[in-house]
C-alpha cells in the first residue's frame, strides 16, 4: 500500500514537471512605436501686393538747371519748367494758375508774372482766350514770335485791355500756355527793366516735359 502511494506521488509530480514545460513563458506585449508625422507642403494662399505705388516721376533732363541767383520751377502737372530770379515767391491758385512775385512792401511796384493753364478739347484758341486775336486781326499786326520751348509763340504787346503788360501764348499738345509780365516797357524805368529781364529768363530757360497728373509743384529751393 504505501509502495503504490509513492508510485501514485511520482507520477503526479512527473505530471505537473511536463505540464510546466509545456507551457509558453509569458512576453510583454510590444511598445507601439512612435509614428513620424509627413508634414504636407503648405501651399501659401495668394496674398495681395500690399507694396506702395512707386511715384511717377516726371522727366525733368532737359530743364534747365539753377544757376546763381536763379531757382527752378518744375510744374510737371502742366508740363513745363522754367528758371525765375531767387528773389521771387511763387504762389498756386486753385486753378492751377501760377503767380510769381517780389514779397517786399514794395511788391506792388517790382515786376510780375502769371501763368495760366486751359485745354482745348477741340475748342479753337478764340474759345479758350477770349482776348486772343483773330486769324484776321493777327494778320493785320506786326506780331513778333518767339520760342518758347519748341514750340513758335506769339507775343502780345497791345492786345486789347492790356496796359504795359507783355503775354506769350503758346499751344502744346492741346494744352494752352498764357504767360503774362506784367509792369513791362520803357515808362517804368528800373522795373520795367527788371521786367524785362524777368521776361527773358522765364522765357528762355522754358521747356515742355512729360505732364505728371496731380505731381506737386516744385519751386524755390527745394
Amino acid at each position: 500500500m504505501k509502495k503504490q502511494f509513492v508510485v501514485t506521488l511520482f507520477l503526479l509530480l512527473v505530471v505537473l514537471l511536463l505540464a510546466a514545460c509545456n507551457a509558453a513563458p509569458g512576453s510583454e506585449p510590444a511598445a507601439p512605436q512612435p509614428t513620424t508625422a509627413v508634414a504636407e507642403p503648405t501651399v501659401a494662399a495668394d496674398q495681395p501686393d500690399t507694396a506702395e505705388p512707386e511715384n511717377e516721376a516726371a522727366d525733368t533732363e532737359t530743364c534747365a538747371a539753377p544757376q546763381p541767383g536763379t531757382y527752378q520751377l518744375i510744374d510737371a502737372a502742366h508740363g513745363i519748367c522754367f528758371l525765375y530770379p531767387d528773389n521771387y515767391e511763387v504762389f498756386q491758385g486753385d486753378d492751377g494758375s501760377l503767380t510769381l512775385y517780389v514779397d517786399s512792401l514794395q511788391n506792388t511796384e517790382a515786376p510780375l508774372a502769371t501763368i495760366h493753364f486751359a485745354t482745348l478739347d477741340g475748342r479753337t484758341i478764340q474759345e479758350v482766350v477770349p482776348d486772343y486775336p483773330s486769324d484776321a486781326e493777327l494778320a493785320a499786326m506786326s506780331v513778333l514770335s518767339i520760342e518758347l520751348g519748341e514750340e513758335m509763340a506769339p507775343v502780345f504787346d497791345t492786345i486789347p485791355g492790356q496796359d504795359t503788360n507783355r503775354r506769350v501764348i503758346a499751344v502744346h499738345d492741346d494744352r494752352v500756355y498764357d504767360l503774362m509780365v506784367a509792369r513791362i516797357g520803357e515808362d517804368y524805368g528800373a522795373v520795367g527793366e527788371e521786367a524785362e529781364a524777368l521776361f527773358d529768363l522765364i522765357t528762355s530757360s522754358w521747356e515742355f516735359i512729360d505732364v505728371v497728373p496731380d505731381a506737386p509743384l516744385q519751386s524755390g529751393s527745394q
